[in-house]
């Protein structure tokens, strides 16, 4: 029995250390989780972001269309007042029509971070009449990536 015993000695060491490298591995694995869901977080909320500055940048360009329907004879500092305009944390990094009829359609791209959104919007030129406003008909990202 003595010799058995003298034997275990050793065990005792070997399996706490056994323990401590399994949970060690463990917690890395669980860190490096947590780490990579939060990156993932951060990097959709910067997408977001850029999406919204994006929508801004439509908006700003109805207001700005409201005031002046002659895209044509805007002045130079309105196209300028559109780039790298702040909208919260993100900008609008650039803005681009084509003019066709009744129609415009501008391309958007707002940036926020590394991120960036492009939205393609159709507006209804407003009409030479007294009070009639430029319309909203649709929006849509360019190439919508998830």
């Amino acid at each position: 029995m003595l010799k058995a015993l003298k034997d275990q000695r050793g065990m005792a060491l070997i399996s706490v250390l056994m323990l401590v490298l399994v949970l060690s591995a463990l917690s890395a694995a669980l860190l490096q989780m947590v780490t990579g869901d939060a990156f993932m977080a951060a990097n959709e909320m910067r997408m977001f972001k850029a999406l919204y500055a994006a929508e801004g940048g439509i908006r700003k360009f109805i207001v700005e269309l409201n005031n002046n329907p002659h895209v044509e004879d805007w002045p130079v500092d309105i196209w300028n007042g559109f780039k790298n305009y702040a909208v919260g944390d993100a900008e609008i990094k650039s803005i681009s029509y084509e003019e066709s009829d009744d129609i415009l359609v501008i391309r958007v791209v707002g940036a926020c971070g590394k991120a960036k959104k492009t939205l393609v919007a159709h507006i209804l030129k407003p009409g030479d009449s007294e009070g009639t406003n430029a319309l909203l008909l649709r929006w849509e990202e360019a190439n919508p990536i998830y």
